[in-house]
């Protein structure tokens, strides 16, 4: 897992970061002053100079610099004389006014501090006890390409690797953030008053944002379901292969055959497992529509080995696509109760 992190710039409020890095805050700070307390980092756009006839002129493009605390320098990209440069303190300054919460984390991404994230936390969704949480992600570049993307998202955003996931997360199909809330241009001369506006949409609109989520949770806690309900519905999970065609060369029948009956073991498998945590080998799982949702999850990321890094997985991996695709069958089920 990589953490991407800029030397030591990061910041988390209350909780340890798993690369040991930066600082981890005891009261809560404003954005602003997490912010203050980084080595010193910012950018300058310089125009690059060329010859014309043997005189020295403005190009019309412009190199991006980061300089350091030391006052060491990097060209990190190129752009145009249009691009507006913002300061990492300007960003932390426009998110505070915005959103007037504290800072959750905060930290610079990149060997060259190319990019910035900055989070604070929403109202979090209460099903019956069970807490899912919700954060603002807002990244930001400096390379003259990546400009600026606001998210609502699950996961805690304390490094490259998470941050990855926070956006892969937000972007899935069933989470109530919609992917991309915003996405700024540095050349647009309304970015700031256009990013500044969402960020504050975002936190007056967070309650709503969380009911929402909280409304679908509470609906499947609240809607029973049968064994045999949950037994037609791992069907439609964990689907079992089309059979082979009529039409079909004869010399790849048998390899095709094999390909088939593994998928069907493995998918009769699937449900069995799903079925005897829902039966009761569960943790905590009752006969209810969220139960079964459990019992699915609860399979997919404590029951199965994984090839790849378990949290991409369960974030973007095999995983999460069955996951989605399980809420999305309990979903429909639920349409016709």
């Amino acid at each position: 897992m990589s953490d991407n992190i800029y030397k030591q710039n990061v910041y988390s409020y209350a909780e340890e970061m798993w690369h040991s890095k930066g600082r981890v805050g005891k009261e809560k700070e404003t954005c602003v002053q997490v912010c203050s307390q980084m080595e010193e980092v910012y950018y300058v756009k310089e125009e690059f100079a060329a010859t014309l006839n043997g005189k020295l002129q403005g190009s019309g493009l412009f190199m991006i610099k980061r300089v350091d605390g030391a006052g060491h320098e990097k060209i990190i990209g190129n752009t145009k004389d249009r691009y507006e440069l913002l300061q990492p303190l300007q960003y932390a300054q426009l998110y505070d006014e915005a959103v007037g919460q504290p800072c959750e984390t905060f930290g610079y991404l990149g060997q060259d501090a190319e990019k910035i994230f900055i989070t604070h936390k929403l109202p979090s969704i209460d099903i019956y006890g069970d807490e899912i949480k919700l954060y603002n992600l807002l990244c930001a570049g400096f390379d003259g390409l990546y400009g600026e993307h606001q998210y609502v998202t699950k996961v805690r955003t304390i490094c490259q690797n998470t941050q990855s996931l926070a956006v892969s997360d937000a972007r899935k199909t069933n989470n109530q953030g919609r992917g991309d809330l915003y996405v700024g241009r540095h050349n647009n001369p309304n970015h700031v008053r256009d990013l500044k506006a969402w960020l504050s949409l975002v936190q007056k609109n967070a309650e709503e944002v969380s009911n929402i989520t909280k409304n679908l949770f509470c609906k499947m806690q609240d809607t029973p379901i049968t064994v045999d309900e949950a037994f037609g519905l791992t069907k439609e999970i964990y689907i079992t292969p089309n059979m082979i065609p009529e039409f079909y060369p004869p010399e790849l029948l048998s390899e095709q055959q094999e390909k088939n009956d593994k998928k069907l073991e493995k998918a009769q498998e699937s449900r069995d497992l799903v079925m005897e945590l829902f039966n009761g080998a569960g943790i905590a799982i009752d006969k209810t529509a969220y139960g079964f949702y459990n019992a699915n999850t609860e399979y997919l990321n404590h029951h199965i080995p994984s090839k790849k890094d378990f949290a991409y997985s369960i974030l973007v991996g095999t995983r999460n696509n069955t996951m989605d695709k399980a809420l999305n069958v309990i979903q429909d089920w639920m349409k016709f109760k």
